[in-house]
């Protein structure tokens, strides 16, 4: 079988239809699930065909509303409960428990003797022709359909046997491969596929590669690894004036100047600030440099970041 889900363009009549026949079919299951339960009691033997049969002699007086919509809406309920139960006992499954309204899943069944499709329309007992957003994409007999609802929107399932056969063909034509190393594959019929070899192809290329690496001069002396003060303030403090702030919370992710006016990310600064304490081995970052970072960064706003004073270096970007 092949299950093929499409949403209905229902109208709110055909919405209260469908409403209706979650509840007749809810109804039906909490009516049998609470007399399987007393039955079982009572150290009798229920079944979901004997419930069935005991509810369909009572319905037309106790429960005349159901006649309203599909018979399967009040007759499949019981043959689910029967499967339900076969699963507890084998304890491939949970106990069946009874549904809510609201909370459990709204959805309905519908025998196939009773579904009809023309083109983006299917016909529903007791309702008429519903539209459909798309056409089945599957040629077959419709077996059965289940109506579901999700959210708002609601949907129909069907349960298609395909009038054509996937399996191959007795005629057709066969072949056995088998992977390796020395052939990427080797086909039963004599041929094979060569095996790609990328390392063999590309090591010619990496020796090259090697060889230039191994005659570049490196102009550099060796990095060393130095671990500054944990206390030092290397957020608070602007790399670009020295200045502390010391109301800068955990929250500031940018770190504004008040001496300077210097907006810089708060780790960019941090980073600095470690730099510089570096001292004679590797030379400060300077201003013109931490401009270029920022406008690489994009955190730069060169209309309002720096005022000009006796106390401030000019800046001049091309």
């Amino acid at each position: 079988m092949i299950a093929h889900k499409i949403e209905l363009k229902a109208n709110n009549y055909q919405i209260t239809y469908f409403k209706q026949a979650c509840g007749v079919a809810r109804l039906a299951w909490n009516w049998g699930l609470s007399n399987w339960q007393q039955q079982y009691i009572e150290g009798l033997n229920p079944s979901g065909m004997s419930l069935k049969k005991e509810f369909n002699s009572i319905k037309k007086e106790q429960f005349p509303f159901v006649y309203n919509v599909t018979k399967y809406a009040v007759q499949q309920p019981f043959l689910q409960l029967q499967e339900a139960y076969k699963r507890f006992f084998k304890k491939i499954g949970g106990k069946p428990k009874f549904k809510k309204k609201g909370k459990s899943k709204d959805s309905f069944y519908i025998g196939g003797d009773q579904i009809k499709v023309e083109r983006q329309k299917v016909k529903i007992p007791n309702l008429g022709w519903v539209k459909l957003r798309e056409d089945i994409r599957f040629q077959g007999k419709i077996l059965n359909a289940t109506v579901s609802r999700i959210a708002d929107k609601w949907f129909i399932s069907f349960a298609i046997k395909p009038s054509m056969s996937y399996l191959p063909c007795k005629n057709q034509a066969s072949v056995g491969i088998d992977l390796g190393i020395k052939k990427l594959a080797v086909l039963s019929d004599g041929s094979y596929i060569e095996s790609p070899r990328p390392l063999k192809k590309l090591l010619r290329k990496l020796k090259r590669l090697s060889r230039q690496l191994s005659r570049k001069k490196h102009s550099r002396k060796k990095g060393e690894l130095f671990i500054n003060d944990r206390w030092f303030a290397s957020s608070k403090t602007c790399c670009n004036c020295g200045n502390q702030k010391k109301d800068l919370t955990l929250s500031d992710r940018t770190y504004y100047c008040d001496e300077c006016n210097l907006k810089i990310d708060r780790d960019l600064n941090a980073s600095i600030n470690l730099h510089n304490q570096l001292g004679g081995v590797h030379p400060e970052v300077t201003l013109v440099e931490i401009t270029a970072m920022n406008l690489e960064a994009g955190l730069l706003n060169l209309t309002s970041i720096f005022e000009a004073g006796n106390k401030h270096q000019a800046i001049s970007v091309a």
